[in-house]
């Protein structure tokens, strides 16, 4: 289409020169005719490109409902910091020897922070064991606020096959009074059968979900999470 444009162009500009004489309008022939070759180029770029990547999506993990306590506390959960080789939408692949890559054609459906922090919220929502699961977005103070950090979430290839590792950092902050009162490594390696984007994302489904179920009863415990620094003051649900 753009060829047959360019030669119609092209026509017309020598039509035009031969019929009044003037030469100086061979310049525009050359002119003419990269513009619709450029033209060309963009058009083919944008209608016929890449095509679009496989796109993934990480699901909530099913977590078993907590008792709920009456000191329930009410908790914010923070957006995970990471690596920026995690912080991307890209499914991050580790090789022997520190080297990294990421899947062809496969991406997440969100920056993977982003994806880790609303699956932890609606978790911790379902779990029922607090008063209320909170984000930045909701303009209200928490008693505690659960900050994560994603350590691990790539599949590891080896010589000897390749598993998905999930590893997140977790730290309860009472807000209150500005200390740290409790902190945990959760992580999973889950066996990924072969080399494929859909077949290493269920493997690192598997293993975020049960990171995701450990942390959850970490968090709700009465000896480890919020709840064991929850007391009553007053007839009002405070925290220490």
């Amino acid at each position: 289409m753009y060829s047959l444009a360019c030669y119609r162009l092209a026509r017309v500009i020598l039509n035009y020169e031969r019929q009044t004489g003037r030469m100086r309008v061979r310049w525009l022939i050359a002119v003419s005719l990269v513009c619709c070759w450029l033209g060309g180029c963009a058009m083919a770029g944008l209608g016929g490109g890449n095509a679009a990547p496989n796109t993934f999506n990480i699901l909530p993990p099913k977590v078993a409902t907590l008792p709920s306590s009456r000191l329930a506390s009410q908790i914010t959960v923070g957006t995970p910091t990471a690596i920026r080789a995690l912080d991307t939408d890209r499914i991050l692949v580790s090789a022997p020897g520190g080297r990294i890559s990421y899947f062809a054609d496969s991406a997440w459906s969100d920056r993977l922070p982003r994806l880790v922090h609303s699956r932890l919220v609606e978790a911790l929502q379902n779990s029922g064991a607090f008063r209320a699961v909170l984000t930045s977005q909701d303009r209200v103070d928490g008693d505690f606020t659960i900050a994560t950090e994603i350590r691990a979430f790539q599949i590891d290839m080896d010589h000897g096959g390749s598993a998905a590792n999930v590893a997140i950092f977790a730290k309860v902050v009472d807000e209150r009074h500005g200390r740290v009162i409790a902190t945990r490594e959760f992580s999973a390696q889950v066996p990924a059968s072969k080399d494929d984007p859909a077949v290493g994302v269920a493997a690192l489904q598997d293993g975020f979900n049960q990171v995701t179920g450990e942390l959850v009863r970490w968090a709700a415990s009465p000896r480890n999470g919020p709840s064991a620094h929850a007391i009553t003051s007053g007839g009002d649900r405070n925290v220490l």
